[in-house]
């Protein structure tokens, strides 16, 4: 095994044909013309992954020596001929909990970092389980839920717990609101999301601390559930409605937390909550009754299968329409000052772009390109969260995206 230093590339994409790791590794062509990270694609199909490069030498003619790795997710051997060779992994290829467990396992062995997208917090809780003692023994970082899942949440979070310590305020609890947003959805999501619940994961999943390190749980304040009917939000003065990736966002926020500890700023019992926020009690009713039905449905398997039929895996929104999408999230942090007076921070965050694929791609290329170039400044090992991992250093490169954070009052 050679030293990370001398690896033949920074970053290496994994499922570099599917939908998203097309949207990633034309993100690295536009922005490593400058940089100058080495990476490559790499995959199952060769035939795909050349179509891929086609369109990559469209970008950046260069690339046109760009080496296409071809790799099987269930043969080990094929993994590790490559997760040897690069500094960081970057996967785009879902349902995980199928698919990514031979990898994580390659990488550990062969000492690469990992990052993925995953919103599968019972597959988080598994490797956490599985992994996470040898991962931060060895100095290997997991990196789960990089993308819209949970980034904005993760990183916003900790971003407003940051503004309340160096304001001398211990911070007690930040809320996140999802204002607006305009996006489409893929084949891969709806498969994760479908799959969570061909396995009976939800009861699991429901469980609000669930990534939190084992060793904390018995000493935890029961958490709230996740919200599931309209609700007037006095702290920002908003009705408020469940979000459908609050179960994956609370919980990577909360285990960040939970790692962090108190000398991050966050109090001793400290909560993250994400709704949806609208200022109209219609709307937060409409959103609650189409959650708790959906959500019923999921549990049948004609629904599921039905669904599959009419987002089929591979399929996603147009490169028009991830251009011309957005969000935007409100925060609430509060705590206490050095005098015990309550204290109230409001903040925000936002995207250009499409959520789930234009920014979500931009914010796990830009967590994978911190990782290989900034290794000395991010958490040594171990199953994380990427705000445990890179913390608010994570914010300019981020901003470089055009996704930003910032404290309004």
């Amino acid at each position: 095994m050679t030293h990370r230093d001398q690896r033949d590339y920074d970053v290496i994409i994994w499922g570099g044909s599917s939908f998203v790791g097309k949207i990633v590794a034309e993100y690295f062509a536009n922005t490593q013309k400058v940089n100058g990270l080495k990476w490559t694609i790499a995959g199952r199909n060769e035939e795909r992954l050349q179509k891929t490069k086609d369109e990559l030498v469209k970008i950046d003619g260069k690339l046109s020596s760009l080496e296409l790795i071809i790799g099987d997710g269930e043969k080990r051997t094929t993994l590790d001929a490559f997760t040897k060779r690069t500094k960081v992994v970057l996967a785009t290829v879902g349902p995980y909990a199928k698919t990514g467990e031979v990898l994580v396992a390659s990488c550990l062995d062969n000492k690469t970092d990992y990052c993925d997208l995953t919103g599968e917090t019972a597959w988080v809780r598994k490797l956490i389980d599985r992994h996470h003692e040898e991962a931060e023994k060895n100095g290997v970082l997991i990196l789960n839920c990089c993308g819209a899942d949970s980034v904005p949440s993760d990183i916003g979070a900790l971003f407003m717990v940051d503004h309340c310590k160096k304001n001398n305020v211990v911070c007690d609890e930040v809320k996140g609101y999802y204002t607006s947003s305009n996006g489409g959805v893929s084949g891969g999501t709806v498969a994760s999301i479908v799959d969570v619940f061909e396995q009976g994961k939800t009861r699991e999943m429901s469980n609000s601390h669930l990534l939190n390190p084992r060793s904390t749980m018995p000493n935890l304040h029961p958490g709230p559930n996740d919200q599931l009917l309209p609700y007037w939000d006095e702290d920002n003065k908003m009705w408020t409605a469940p979000f459908v990736m609050s179960p994956c966002n609370t919980r990577i926020a909360r285990r960040t937390a939970a790692l962090l500890g108190k000398n991050s700023g966050f109090g001793s019992h400290y909560n993250y909550t994400e709704t949806l926020g609208t200022k109209s009690f219609f709307i937060a009713a409409l959103v609650s009754f189409f959650t708790i039905t959906f959500g019923v449905l999921l549990l049948v398997s004609p629904t599921r299968w039905l669904i599959r039929k009419i987002i089929p895996a591979g399929s996603g929104p147009s490169k028009k329409s991830m251009e011309s999408g957005y969000w935007n999230m409100e925060f609430v942090a509060k705590g206490k000052s050095s005098d015990g007076k309550p204290v109230k921070f409001h903040g925000t965050g936002s995207g250009k772009k499409d959520p789930g694929y234009g920014d979500t791609s931009a914010m796990i290329s830009e967590i994978a390109m911190f990782m290989a170039k900034n290794r000395d400044k991010c958490a040594k090992g171990g199953v994380v969260t990427p705000g445990a991992a890179l913390g608010t250093s994570l914010l300019p490169h981020l901003a470089n995206a055009n996704i930003k954070f910032a404290v309004t009052n």
